[in-house]
């Protein structure tokens, strides 16, 4: 491949991968159709994948731009690029670049390879990611239309024999049913709904009202106009039972022990269709609701040796942790993780699949299969003992909405032949959708195969673009059994080559569970990952590119991938941040890996250059505050840390992967490149200080250029983790930082900044310390607090007070505002007192910045 646009990062290119990453946000939202077809853990939005695709073809930036379509109505992906224009601006056919992604998953990452005419392969070692995308990306383009609009014909019969057979078993317009799991109380022996809100709709103001009756049951009742403090009341919380009786507490392990046990579940309310289709409200369920749940357990338990054959039996795998969550609640294979309605519903639906596969002659069959097969999964993920109740949306939750299988409270069981989210018809018209679209977007078809990376190939690739799999993030193996056994029993006559559950030996994540041990789960991935590398570097050409997505925040993880793009004889020599995820994302805050993905670009090292650590270190400092230089202030205040840290580590691996041996000349050992990536983040954070402050680090000081960092690029608020990356940098210690009042303690996992007006500072200006800016700052903001605004012009003027250097802080902290507001943040009352502190004192100081109004907060 001749050199191309993703290889020079140039101000056009990071200026285009800035509105990737916006349109990327959008698209997230906006779930195109291919995503709606089957759920799995991790998709990129097709908008990056066209970015990269581009990129790594086209040389102009200006034409990588032009086919991306971000100036068109709707989202990008909705605008197919023009394939033919594309052949002829690269001057070839498209179809004569070979492009591979060994780590393919559903396949989001090679749609628009495939969408552009180039010559995809794509595999995976996880044969549902394997399913998935060969329903993308090879099914749909070697048929037509007909193929999805047979589809449509055969699920809409299948669902009515369904309805025909067991319809009776619901009411009609009864939309959801809502369940609580119960337990005895271990002191008074009341019976105890487990429910951790009592909202049933925000929205409506509804909720329950429970009741504790005389024989030591319980009564519902659903309310309305119910206020925030009853709605958000609760008898479950944090793994402890409050009881309704008593008001005693009931410890997590005999709370798990009861459910295991009794497996007492009771049907509270239920949603139903309002008048007319219009509307929806919410009900006491019935006597008769509870007896005509029973009647499908006593069919069930009556015909269950007809349908066993179509249940998954097999054992619940560790993933992980060394115990699977679900074995606490007696939930040991995965027949136990559904209730005896819904494991009629399911197995009767397989039943009528597998009818309808024996008896039908369509030429289509095994695809037909495998989409039915979809249908199934999809269906799985909305009706389970883990799908929950969101009361602020009205609507049931999938169980993987939290990633893994899980025991919630607030259970949802929807009725599936209703107009409801998670319905048979709802999905089924999903799926179609996403056909069509496949169908109608590719012209020519992906290979795909299911195969480990580190399957030997005599193919050689122009483009390998993959996103592989960042350590314990999902652990795949162990995880997609929980769609995968239900669909390899639609599948298994026609796809003989699938194994009867998820292989592991090549599943290169970190599973405790699987080992049953932290640092053998690490080493696994690890040398996995080295593996995989160097099986890529074998398969890419010699003058071949390898764009490759990494996210993780912990340095270890970047050091494991330095090892591996070494290990395969790789070199950076680009890099790029993209934002894939909404900062208001409550499992991407919580998940160890980035807002953004980096994209490392590299090709094979050539020659045998050897380097010292010595010798790069000092360059890559100055590459890294290079880089941060030409970033404008604007910008750069828009930046959350983590992404800048990105753009980091992108160029600590530029560096490190330069040469073929790369030594210490203190010796012959490897370099410790862990050291590197930690001296990076110093750089960085000395760097960013010292530019927004327009003052040395010697002039700041560690303890303000703590505060401002928080304060910017944090919002006031860190983890544990960042607080000792960042306390680090500024060679101080956190215990220090908690006693001079610049932090309060621990609170939920986490350090917050004490306001500057709220430290009590009962002495004269002349014991504030004239090293110490941030004490200086808290004093000022202490005299205005307490209506002595008066007396701060005079005790500026002391020795010890910096006047210039405190009002270019004052400065920035107040243009830091307009980029709060625009980050969404709300102001707690303190809040707001400090920022009308700091506007006092920048009038004080005749500092002039244009301020907001606090009225365009939002208070918490």
């Amino acid at each position: 491949m001749k050199n191309t646009a993703i290889e020079n990062a140039s101000i056009e290119i990071l200026e285009l991968f800035e509105r990737v990453s916006a349109e990327a946000k959008i698209e997230k939202k906006a779930v195109p159709p291919t995503n709606k077809m089957i759920y799995y853990w991790t998709r990129k939005p097709l908008v990056v994948g066209r970015a990269v695709a581009l990129a790594c073809t086209l040389d102009n930036p200006k034409d990588v731009e032009r086919f991306l379509r971000l100036d068109t109505d709707g989202r990008a992906y909705e605008s197919a690029p023009n394939q033919a224009e594309y052949a002829k601006t690269l001057g070839r056919n498209p179809s004569g670049i070979k492009v591979l992604d060994p780590f393919a998953g559903t396949g989001n990452l090679a749609f628009p390879a495939v969408e552009l005419g180039l010559d995809v392969t794509c595999s995976d070692y996880n044969p549902l990611a394997y399913l998935i995308s060969k329903g993308t990306l090879e099914i749909p383009a070697a048929s037509d239309s007909g193929l999805a609009n047979e589809f449509e014909r055969v699920a809409a019969e299948i669902i009515d024999e369904v309805k025909e057979e067991m319809g009776r078993f619901y009411k009609p317009h009864c939309l959801a049913y809502m369940w609580a799991w119960c337990v005895r109380c271990t002191h008074c022996n009341q019976r105890i709904p487990l429910l951790n809100q009592m909202y049933l709709s925000v929205k409506l103001g509804m909720g329950l009202r429970l009741t504790p009756t005389s024989d030591k049951d319980f009564t519902v009742d659903v309310v309305g106009n119910m206020s925030k403090e009853e709605g958000r009341s609760y008898t479950h919380k944090s793994g402890k039972v409050q009881c309704i009786s008593c008001h005693n507490t009931t410890d997590h392990d005999s709370m798990t022990q009861d459910i295991a046990k009794n497996r007492d579940r009771e049907m509270i309310a239920i949603q139903i269709q309002g008048p007319g289709k219009r509307g929806r409200k919410y009900v006491s369920a019935s006597e008769d609701d509870r007896i005509q749940y029973h009647k499908s357990v006593q069919y069930f338990n009556k015909n269950r040796n007809k349908l066993d054959a179509f249940i998954p039996k097999e054992e619940i795998l560790a993933s992980h942790g060394k115990r699977n969550t679900l074995w606490i609640y007696g939930i040991e294979t995965w027949d136990k993780f559904f209730s005896e309605r819904q494991l009629l519903m399911l197995s009767t639906l397989m039943k009528k699949i597998e009818a309808f596969c024996k008896e039908s002659a369509s030429p289509h069959m095994p695809a037909l299969r495998l989409y039915l097969s979809f249908l199934v999964a999809r269906f799985v993920d909305l009706y389970s003992y883990g799908v929950y109740w969101n009361s602020s949306g009205d609507k049931p939750e999938p169980a993987l909405a939290l990633r893994r299988p899980s025991v919630v409270f607030n259970l949802a069981e929807i009725n599936p032949f209703e107009k409801v989210r998670g319905s048979m018809r709802s999905i089924a018209s999903n799926i179609t959708k996403g056909m069509e679209f496949c169908t109608q977007r590719l012209k020519t078809p992906a290979a795909c195969s299911m195969e480990s990376v580190t399957a030997l190939e005599k193919q050689r690739y122009d483009v390998i673009i993959t996103d592989p799999p960042y350590g314990n993030d999902v652990q795949y193996g162990e995880l997609s059994e929980f769609f995968y056994l239900w669909m390899h029993r639609i599948l298994k006559s026609d796809y003989e080559y699938l194994p009867a559950r998820a292989p592991l030996d090549e599943d290169f994540c970190e599973s405790q569970g699987r080992f049953g041990d932290k640092k053998a789960a690490s080493e696994f991935f690890e040398q996995g990952l080295k593996k995989s590398f160097v099986s890529i570097s074998h398969k890419l050409k010699d003058d071949g590119l390898l764009a490759v997505f990494f996210a993780h925040s912990t340095i270890r993880a970047w050091n494991q991938l330095l090892a591996a793009l070494r290990a395969g004889g790789l070199r950076v020599v680009s890099s790029y941040a993209l934002h894939t995820e909404s900062t208001n994302n409550p499992l991407a805050r919580n998940k160890a890996s980035f807002m953004s993905s980096i994209v490392v670009v590299c090709r094979k090292i050539t020659g045998n250059a050897s380097g010292f650590i010595e010798d790069v270190m000092p360059d890559t400092e100055d590459g890294i505050e290079d880089m941060l230089g030409r970033i404008p202030n604007d910008r750069l205040l828009a930046l959350p840390i983590t992404d800048l840290l990105i753009m980091v580590y992108g160029k600590v691996l530029e560096s490190c992967t330069r040469y073929r041996t790369f030594k210490s000349r203190s010796g012959d050992r490897e370099p410790d490149f862990e050291s590197m990536l930690s001296n990076a983040q110093s750089v960085v954070m000395r760097f960013l200080v010292s530019r927004l402050t327009k003052s040395g680090m010697n002039t700041i000081g560690p303890t303000m250029a703590f505060y401002i960092l928080v304060k910017v690029f944090q919002n006031g608020t860190v983890t544990a983790n960042e607080m000792l990356m960042i306390t680090k940098a500024y060679n101080i210690e956190p215990d220090v930082l908690a006693s001079s009042g610049v932090i309060s303690g621990n609170v939920s996992g986490a350090y917050r900044l004490v306001h500057l007006h709220k430290n009590e500072m009962d002495y004269p200006p002349e014991n504030v310390g004239r090293d110490n800016l941030h004490q200086q700052l808290c004093y000022l903001a202490r005299q205005v607090d307490a209506g002595k605004s008066k007396s701060v012009d005079s005790i500026l003027d002391g020795e010890n007070f910096r006047r210039s250097t405190l009002k270019q802080i004052v400065r920035l902290l107040l243009q830091d505002v307009d980029m709060q507001k625009t980050r969404g943040k709300s102001l707690s009352e303190d809040d707001r007192n400090e920022l009308e502190v700091l506007g006092t004192l920048a009038d004080i100081m005749g500092v002039r910045v244009e301020r907001g109004g606090l009225e365009d907060f939002d208070s918490k």
